[in-house]
């Protein structure tokens, strides 16, 4: 199974919005001990056994735009039979709320866009994370700019809580992650 995190590499987007998937995964690599390293796949991975299931965790390095890209050079390498879910930042959700999803469109969202084209299917799951949206801010100012400092412990609480849901989607299936995670704010 891939656990992908989307968002920008460089300095400059560090704590952005936009990267919260790269957050996430940051925090999996933490809880599962994990050395997050470079690769000619255009992205930062590891891998580790859960059960009788290997998993790997990654960061995308090609821009959010060109995600797609790097997840189809691991799909290809690993079969395309392969299982995996895609975190990422949601305009449409509040922030501190998360939506799991079998599948879907991308709803705007260009990395998944770019995901859907290059591997030519809708067909994998998602964690979406609220980011909402201030609708008086260009949307690329938005979702290229820091958390406000009322919204930071919300989302370092939905970060430190995504552990527990990639638990329940690993030892309990989608299915009843779906039922248990969604649409509550994961921070209560």
């Amino acid at each position: 199974m891939l656990i992908v995190g989307l968002g920008n590499p460089g300095q400059k987007y560090n704590r952005t919005r936009h990267n919260i998937g790269f957050d996430v995964i940051d925090k999996l690599s933490k809880e599962f001990e994990l050395n997050l390293k470079k690769s000619s796949n255009s992205a930062e991975w590891d891998s580790f056994h859960f059960q009788e299931t290997e998993i790997y965790l990654i960061k995308p390095t090609t821009f959010m735009n060109n995600s797609g890209k790097s997840l189809k050079q691991f799909h290809s390498k690993l079969g395309k039979n392969i299982q995996f879910l895609v975190i990422y930042d949601d305009l449409d959700l509040p922030v501190g709320k998360i939506r799991l999803r079998k599948n879907g469109s991308a709803g705007g969202h260009n990395g998944i866009k770019s995901i859907i084209s290059e591997l030519g299917t809708n067909e994998f799951a998602r964690i979406r994370i609220g980011i909402s949206q201030d609708r008086n801010e260009n949307t690329i100012n938005y979702v290229l700019g820091k958390f406000r400092t009322e919204e930071q412990e919300i989302i370092e609480e939905v970060i430190n809580s995504i552990p527990r849901v990639i638990y329940s989607i690993l030892s309990n299936g989608f299915d009843v992650a779906m039922n248990e995670y969604n649409g509550n704010s994961i921070n209560k």
